[in-house]
């Protein structure tokens, strides 16, 4: 095909005539396993430059029944299964909707790409880049007879992943830097040597999730949240002892933490006045690793909860409580003089 040198080259080569045949030819040869030669495709930075490939999603049938009723008839969608994806560039193509069954996908780009409503089962992503791909509502973590999705150096910077299902995923090596994550329920997911920075706001991590399929447990090992922003975010049965927390002044780490919640629980026993304070802590201990022994509040989140003042009350109470603990636990280390 012609050389690409602007943005918009990169879509209009493929709404001449020539271009779309190419297009849907591409698109068969890759959903059957073939290979791309002869189809005059060039390379982009070692990759077989398909960048914004257009894929032509049809429009539901609409037809008449008998009675007056009009019933729209989804289309077929499109559907990747055991092939091989490999090397490609689909930088700002529109992909929609696409299916993947154990499949693998390997040294890609999806920058900028439309990949929402994505399903992908028992599949493995491996050196591939999602830069400011739009992820949402994607299922990337759902088990299928034994297995789940692999994600291994995977790049999803800055993507949008609000509201993606991904229950048992296991994600090694991954860069979710300013990915835009809200409102996900990791549940059985897990997360080896993996990097999150900005905002993430309503996201649900957990030792294991309920019921769904995947036998081992979330090792949380090597995972940086030093410049993420946690917003409403929950460690459930994590110990976090592999974890590195947030730095900035809003959020509180609170070493010996299973002791300063429990001790706080007391403390505000019976008062009326910080009610929402105290099921804030019971929740927490509820679900806290058996030996957590670091955990971490965001002031904002308290605020949001009871105000400003009884966030700052919780502030105080917690480093209060963290230097009774820690001197409890100093205390029982003493071993008493020998009466011989």
């Amino acid at each position: 095909m012609v050389p690409v040198t602007t943005e918009s080259q990169l879509v209009a080569r493929w709404k001449t005539p020539h271009g779309d045949k190419v297009a849907q030819e591409t698109l068969h040869r890759l959903r059957a396993g073939e290979s791309l030669k002869g189809l005059e495709h060039r390379e982009h930075a070692g990759r077989v430059d398909l960048r914004g490939l257009p894929l032509r999603v049809p429009e539901p049938i609409k037809r008449n029944t008998p009675n007056g009723w009009t019933v729209e008839e989804l289309p077929r969608l499109t559907k990747f299964e055991r092939v091989r994806l490999a090397d490609l560039d689909l930088t700002g193509a529109e992909l929609q909707s696409l299916r993947f069954f154990e499949t693998t996908i390997a040294n890609c780009r999806f920058d900028d790409s439309n990949c929402r409503d994505w399903r992908l089962w028992a599949t493995r992503v491996t050196d591939t880049t999602f830069a400011g791909a739009d992820l949402r509502e994607a299922a990337l973590g759902p088990w299928l007879e034994g297995r789940g999705n692999v994600y291994e150096r995977v790049t999803f910077s800055g993507a949008n992943l609000r509201e993606v299902a991904c229950t048992t995923a296991t994600f090694v090596d991954c860069d979710f830097r300013d990915a835009k994550l809200a409102k996900i329920d990791f549940q059985s997911s897990s997360f080896t040597r993996c990097r999150f920075a900005g905002l993430l706001r309503e996201v649900i991590f957990w030792d294991h999730g309920f019921k769904t399929g995947k036998p081992e447990p979330n090792p949380m090992e090597d995972v940086d949240f030093s410049e993420a922003e946690l917003r409403m975010v929950e460690f459930r049965g994590l110990n976090l002892d592999r974890v590195k927390l947030p730095n900035d002044p809003a959020h509180q780490v609170v070493q010996h933490y299973r002791c300063v919640l429990q001790h706080a629980i007391r403390e505000l026993e019976g008062d009326e006045r910080h009610k929402g304070l105290r099921a804030v802590i019971q929740h927490r201990l509820k679900w806290s690793g058996p030996h957590q022994e670091v955990g971490v509040f965001n002031r904002r989140d308290l605020e949001e909860v009871g105000g400003e003042r009884e966030a700052e009350l919780a502030a105080n109470l917690l480093r209060e409580l963290e230097a009774e603990c820690k001197r409890g636990q100093s205390n029982r280390g003493l071993t008493k003089p020998s009466t011989n």
